[in-house]
């Protein structure tokens, strides 16, 4: 694919694919809150990605499978053609924004946890993002592929971290 036409299919593709990576930002801004209130004042913030997380991937999940399934249609409606390469690139971006999305529920979590000094930890794994992106310039489904597996970092080691709750190399407040 030349250059102009794999831009023009890039833009097309994220355009789409970022309705998934979007689509919860809502949950974090009104319900998250509220949740995050009632756990902390019922002394359980312990508990609080778990079910975020469960709630927002049946949030997001059918709707991955929605645009994935309904890839060519909506390529059409956005620019009027949808050729076999942009559908398989829209489908494979779908499904690699989808633990992005989810990762943006550990932010909320961890200010909800009074663990803010751990966002360093994990702007440091987001830069493996644009580190992976130069390494496989030129390729898109590298590109996607390259921010699903970030994605899946970030989720993992929020795991681990919650899971672990006070191990840290950035001491929380709590902990000194």
């Amino acid at each position: 694919m030349h250059a102009p036409q794999a831009a023009g299919v890039f833009a097309q593709v994220i355009v789409l694919a970022r309705i998934i990576f979007f689509l919860i930002g809502p949950m974090t801004a009104v319900i998250f809150p509220k949740a995050a209130t009632a756990l902390i004042a019922s002394g359980a913030s312990s508990r609080l990605l778990r079910p975020a997380l469960a709630l927002g991937a049946c949030v997001l999940t059918p709707a991955a499978a929605l645009l994935a399934w309904q890839a060519p249609l909506a390529l059409t409606l956005l620019s009027g053609s949808a050729d076999a390469e942009a559908v398989a690139l829209l489908r494979l971006a779908v499904w690699c924004q989808l633990p992005l999305s989810l990762g943006q529920l550990v932010i909320p979590a961890l200010f909800a946890r009074r663990q803010e000094r751990r966002l360093l930890e994990f702007t440091l794994l987001a830069g493996l993002l644009p580190l992976g992106l130069a390494f496989f310039r030129g390729d898109l489904r590298q590109a996607f592929l390259v921010e699903g597996a970030v994605g899946l970092l970030l989720l993992a080691f929020s795991a681990i971290r919650f899971r672990r709750g006070s191990i840290s190399v950035i001491p929380s407040p709590d902990r000194g």
